[in-house]
């Protein structure tokens, strides 16, 4: 928890340097306080969702969403 209290204080030159050693906390710090919808976010991955459709079937890619959203079809059906 000290971690994540120093990265919340920290100035943007600092926070970078943060960001060298531990990439996705800073990356989730950075959603909590400058995203409206970072804690849904970070929430929905946490459960194992995909953030942008909610389901929890898995697989999931390094993104964060699951195969589907990660790559949708295109609207002309020719993928």
């Amino acid at each position: 928890t000290q971690l994540l209290t120093t990265m919340a204080m920290a100035d943007p030159v600092n926070l970078d340097r943060l960001a060298a050693g531990f990439p996705n906390y800073v990356a989730a710090v950075t959603a909590i306080q400058y995203d409206p919808n970072g804690v849904e976010y970070l929430t929905d991955i946490a459960a194992g969702r995909c953030p942008r459709c909610k389901n929890d079937d898995g697989p999931t890619t390094t993104s964060g969403l699951c195969e589907a959203c990660a790559r949708p079809m295109p609207l002309d059906g020719v993928a």
